[in-house]
């Protein structure tokens, strides 16, 4: 429930700065924004520095944007968002965190990120079963989102249980 109020309130400042001639995409890309903050706040991200949390993004401009645009006074406890582009060679190193675009070749980027403990976020079809942690999608015009905690554990992130209440489904 606290994460519902979270998402409400944060998706509600993210749209605070909507104006009348944002388009749909614009506006579906302030919700996925708002999500990822949220669901940020709900995992413990175990090599995140103590001053930030990187997010890094490949392809999905708009959501890095949104989340850029929204969160420049905003922290997640003591930590402030920084946003990057994912680097060309795939080196995700640097990265708390990494939202993929749905038209990548996510098979490809998970496969040459084996072993990094980023949290993964796309709205790919077939994400958590490439290893991805978090996907995104629409569902009767809301957004939704299942977790694979199996893929999530070998990162060695931990997921809120509030968190894990309210995903549409939870993967073993």
């Amino acid at each position: 429930m606290r994460f519902l109020r979270s998402v409400t309130v944060v998706t509600l400042l993210f749209f605070g700065t909507v104006h009348a001639d944002d388009t749909p995409l614009e506006r579906a890309d302030q919700l996925r924004a708002a999500y990822l903050f949220n669901f940020l706040k709900f995992i413990e991200l175990p090599r995140a520095a103590a001053s930030t949390i990187r997010v890094c993004f490949m392809g999905a401009r708009g959501v890095q944007d949104a989340l850029t645009g929204s969160t420049v006074d905003k922290r997640i406890g003591t930590r402030s968002i920084v946003t990057a582009e994912l680097p060309a060679d795939g080196d995700w190193s640097g990265c708390d965190a990494v939202y993929l675009d749905a038209a990548a070749d996510v098979r490809t980027a998970l496969t040459q990120a084996a072993g990094n403990d980023a949290l993964t976020v796309s709205e790919a079809s077939d994400f958590t079963e490439c290893g991805g942690i978090i996907r995104l999608f629409t569902e009767d015009n809301r957004l939704r989102f299942d977790i694979d905690v199996g893929n999530a554990r070998r990162a060695g992130l931990k997921i809120s249980s509030d968190l894990l209440r309210l995903a549409s489904r939870v993967e073993q």
